[in-house]
């Protein structure tokens, strides 16, 4: 087994994708980027008043369970975290938490359930990629769809 790094309380990271992390989420824990957000109200609030991150999504499992290169900054649907594969709870939440990644608080959770359902869904049990630019590009469809849809 890699050895692993903590990123966040409760869960583990192979080193090799410390790299990969958002900009000052593993090396500065006072960035407000480890504030969790409970609060919808203050998510739809605060629009895009912070760094958009643009890098792909990568899912794995470790002994601590489901892990992304993204912090669970906002708990809205599940307290237990990220998950995928399903239609569930953890599926919404950690693509409510993408969503926000891209997009500010009240698009992020106006799309969040269709994200869930086209790239979280199926996703397979042990995880991967799900490069930035497709994102984009299903974001760009959503809130411009093509002329006829």
């Amino acid at each position: 087994m890699p050895s692993l790094i903590p990123f966040r309380r409760g869960s583990l990271c192979p080193p090799e994708l410390k790299a990969i992390y958002s900009p000052g989420f593993l090396d500065n824990r006072k960035n407000d980027c480890m504030e969790k957000i409970t609060d919808i109200r203050k998510l739809e609030r605060e629009g895009l008043r912070r760094k958009l991150f643009d890098q792909d999504i990568i899912l794995f499992r470790t002994s601590a369970g489901a892990q992304a290169n993204i912090p669970q900054r906002i708990v809205y649907h599940s307290p237990d975290g990220f998950e995928w594969g399903y239609m569930g709870s953890g599926p919404a939440e950690l693509a409510l938490n993408i969503l926000y990644c891209f997009l500010d608080g009240r698009r992020a959770l106006t799309l969040h359930q269709l994200f869930k359902e086209r790239f979280l869904a199926a996703m397979h049990h042990e995880g991967g990629t799900i490069k930035a630019a497709e994102i984009r590009s299903w974001i760009c469809r959503q809130i411009d769809p093509p002329p006829g849809v």
